[in-house]
């Protein structure tokens, strides 16, 4: 390629505000080194001085530049503006214009000029200029000018730039709202607008006003190209964690263009004529650097080309401005610097100063623009690494950090040692343990933890459509998700869950986040201590939130729980000395190798074990009869075995987060109570049965222990209320002695099956981690009160044990070990239950009592 051709590229797609038609900064020839080889790598040549590319990446036109081609594709290709005779004319100038350098040095020389003078004034273009370019080129000179426009053609032209400098105007206000909007976010955000109520109430109505304005009520923002999910998405990751408001607003509203002064008509007619004098490889190129997509450069409308680039232009010159505020000040430059540069261009050839323009002779004076131009990286620069401090210093004061974003390295660092874990907690700051400490660690599965990209979509895409709640601030990370704190005006929490729903149904993170009305799981502030008022808070998490089960593993436990169901049917007639005597016989036999016959044990136990098995079907039957009804899904039952009672408890897992904690109450408290109620009338049945035998039936009965009957008062009362008081009272002889395992108590099977059902389904509401009481306490209390509760109930659970009931010291063991994890959070934990449901829970607590405290 010549050296008029690359002027040509040069002058073509970049631009400075102190060059002249001819002056890029040095960084710009290796942006026109790049664009070319995008087209034909074999046309450019290498570059031939290292002054001239040092500053390449430095350059602030170069930054500008980057930024066009990489928007490029994003905008639409603007079709048919201009009128035909406009498009007549350029094809007419393609035809008739010659090819070579000469018709590329004469077709740019004014149009890509970025000169602040050019928004006011038609540039001209140079005679020494073009004479320069054409002996350097040394082809034919310049075609015939152009013929006059018609003065109609003229007119419609006019009149379609002045429509769009209309849209600009009405763009440029849209920008100044969403920035202004964004200040005003963050600034209510910060830790001194929320010590002052009042500021922050007037920042509010500001931002209602400015949203209600960007609605359409003062402005009409022009309609911008719905984004694809998958690219927006990608822009929120690269945005991280960028302000709430502005990310919100971007995503929602058309970007918008600020208002310029319109080009003046002769110079839009001229460029528009030196662009249809360039030759075809030149234009792809300089529609390309605009963000023009097309198939045939022949159908890219000329006049609107022009005017985007004039626009870029003006543009640019805002950004400038924008950066620092005010117009930058050039300093003085010391005579050393001038010579030092000067020295520099010494080894520069000829033809690259000739980019230089009038200034191509005077190498003080190209010096001095190169240094002008390397002050101007220089500013921008450090503007880029005072943003960048600022939003670490964001960072260092956030309150913690996801677990999603720690790095691999430290978990291989604290997980492999022996005492890793233990390390791994010293680490975790106050907010994470406290957070770990009231949600299950289901929440925080891992790679199902959101990302700070879906925490930005659902502010921008969900919250901003919450007209009731607003956000004070961005989405802080915890373990499992985020939270976002904010106002609800909704009447109720649920309302907001239900408004939030509706939104997310219709968003980008649709089935991809869970969003959870809950009380503040971080420590208490010194603000909310003062105010003595701790607001509740959005918990967002991903959907999936249900501890992972093996179904084979508990598929065994399950059959094992039947299995020592059936021992326990057997056990209470062999306390039966006729029974075990028979019992006995037939084993003898059986060791004898004679035949022997233990069917009569079968069929005795059947009732039992029937009627056992069926309090503890009524229990799961409620618990899945109010899933029903409630719309909540769980997972099968699974029986835990108890050498004791036969089952020591069943779990009924939640798949699915329930939608209030009136629900969560109702499901938990339906099993356990249907048992307790089903188990007492059993009791009853039973003793009126007992009471009712003769005596060769009554020889027949199975038994329990007088010691094991006395560790429950409302089973002994009830045995007492039917078969007599005193029954179950302690013989003087065998008291504080041995003796008093030696006394049974003969019953009915349905009395012992009611008996073994009521201490199992009480001890199911004792309120500890994910047991059905553990559900009630937290419908009742809140997470950290049900916690308290928790506590107090597994010491008490443990001294009783240790002195009264080795199903309590069981029972105790399998919580700790199995059931101690926090529930999955509900939608809605912030409405309060009904009094009626506080009442029912007070009564279900009082039956707890009686039942699994012992007859005094």
């Amino acid at each position: 390629m010549r050296p008029a051709q690359l002027a040509i590229i040069l002058a073509a797609c970049t631009s400075t505000p102190t060059a002249s038609a001819f002056s890029p900064p040095s960084g710009q020839i290796a942006v026109a080194g790049r664009l070319r080889a995008a087209d034909d790598a074999s046309l450019l040549p290498p570059p031939r001085s290292a002054a001239v590319f040092r500053t390449t990446r430095e350059s602030s036109v170069e930054a500008c530049l980057f930024r066009r081609l990489l928007r490029r594709g994003d905008k639409k290709k603007n079709e048919g503006d201009d009128d035909d005779d406009s498009e007549a004319v350029e094809a007419k100038h393609d035809d008739d214009a010659p090819s070579g350098a000469a018709e590329s040095n004469t077709g740019v020389d004014q149009l890509y000029s970025v000169s602040p003078s050019s928004v006011s004034s038609p540039p001209s273009a140079s005679e020494p200029e073009v004479a320069v370019a054409a002996e350097t080129a040394k082809v034919a000179p310049p075609p015939a000018p152009v013929p006059a426009v018609p003065p109609q053609v003229e007119a419609e032209r006019l009149r379609a730039a002045a429509e769009k400098v209309r849209l600009e105007a009405e763009k440029m206000e849209v920008t100044l709202t969403i920035e202004k909007i964004a200040k005003l976010e963050k600034e209510l955000g910060s830790k001194v607008v929320e010590k002052d109520p009042d500021r922050a109430s007037q920042i509010r109505r500001d931002i209602d006003s400015l949203k209600r304005k960007l609605s359409g009520e003062d402005v009409a923002s022009a309609p911008a190209p719905k984004p694809t999910a998958k690219k927006v998405e990608d822009e929120e990751e690269d945005r991280g964690s960028e302000p709430v408001g502005q990310s919100s607003l971007v995503t929602a509203t058309a970007v918008s263009q600020p208002e310029y002064e319109p080009m003046a008509a002769d110079e839009l007619e001229a460029r528009v004529q030196k662009y249809v004098q360039s030759p075809k490889f030149m234009k792809e190129i300089v529609a390309k650097t605009a963000g023009i997509d097309f198939m045939d450069i022949s159908e890219v409308n000329a006049t609107a080309l022009v005017l985007q680039l004039y626009e870029d232009e003006l543009k640019y010159l805002d950004i400038q401005k924008g950066m620092t505020g005010k117009e930058q000040q050039m300093p003085q430059f010391s005579q050393k610097q001038i010579d030092e540069k000067v020295k520099e261009l010494e080894v520069v050839p000829q033809f690259v100063k000739n980019f230089y323009g009038k200034n191509k002779d005077n190498d003080t004076a190209i010096a001095i623009q190169m240094l002008e131009t390397e002050y101007e990286s220089d500013n921008l620069r450090r503007q880029l690494m005072r943003a960048m401090e600022a939003n670490a210093e964001e960072e260092r004061e956030a309150p913690t950090k996801s677990p999603s974003s720690r790095s691999k390295s430290d978990e291989e660092t604290f997980g492999s040692t022996l005492f890793g874990e233990a390390f791994d907690q010293a680490q975790k700051t106050e907010t994470e343990k406290m957070v770990e400490a009231l949600f299950p660690p289901s929440t925080r599965k891992e790679g199902a933890t959101p990302s700070q990209a879906q925490a930005n979509i659902l502010m921008a895409d969900v919250m901003t459509k919450i007209k009731l709640f607003s956000p004070s601030g961005k989405p802080e990370p915890v373990p499992g998700g985020f939270i976002i704190r904010g106002t609800n005006q909704f009447d109720s929490g649920q309302e907001l869950i239900d408004a939030i729903d509706s939104a997310i149904a219709n968003s980008r993170v649709k089935e991809q986040l869970l969003v959870n009305y809950v009380g503040d799981p971080t420590p208490v502030t010194d603000e909310q201590m003062l105010a003595s008022e701790r607001n509740p808070v959005l918990f967002v998490t991903s959907t999936d939130v249900t501890l992972e089960r093996n179904r084979f593993l508990l598929a065994g436990v399950t059959s094992l729980a039947i299995g020592t169901s059936w021992y326990t049917s057997l056990y209470p007639f062999l306390l039966n000395p006729t029974l075990l005597k028979s019992s006995e016989e037939q084993l003898n036999l059986a060791n004898a190798g004679m035949e022997y016959d233990l069917g009569f044990l079968t069929d005795i136990a059947v009732p039992l074990f029937a009627s056992f098995m069926g309090v503890q079907v009524a229990h799961e039957a409620a618990h899945w009869v109010v899933a029903s009804a409630k719309k909540m899904e769980i997972t099968f039952p699974t029986l835990v075995p108890s050498l004791v009672t036969g089952i020591t408890s069943s779990i009924t897992a939640l798949k699915k987060s329930p939608k209030n904690k009136q629900d969560l109450f109702d499901f938990a408290i339906a099993g356990p109570l249907t048992g307790v109620v089903i188990s007492c009338a059993l009791i009853f049945l039973g003793c009126g049965l007992t009471a009712s035998l003769d005596s060769a039936a009554y020889s027949q009965l199975p038994g329990l222990p007088l010691a094991v009957l006395r560790q429950s008062a409302l089973a002994g009362g009830i045995i007492e209320y039917v078969l007599g008081e005193g029954l179950l009272s302690v013989p003087a002889s065998a008291a504080g002695t041995e003796a008093l395992a030696d006394i049974n108590i003969s019953l009915h099977p349905f009395a012992i099956a009611g008996f073994f059902g009521l201490l199992v389904n009480a001890i199911n509401l004792v309120p500890f981690g994910r047991t059905d009481g553990g559900r009630v306490s937290l419908a009742l209390f809140g997470r950290s009160g049900a916690q308290a509760a928790g506590l107090f109930a597994l010491i008490a659970l443990f001294i009783q044990g240790l002195f009264s009931s080795d199903l309590l010291l069981f029972y105790f063991a399998f919580i700790t070990f199995f059931q101690s994890e926090a529930e999955i959070p509900c939608r809605n934990e912030v409405d309060d239950i009904t009094f009626g449901r506080v009442l029912l829970a007070t009564l279900s607590g009082v039956l707890v009592l009686l039942s699994l405290i012992p007859m005094g």
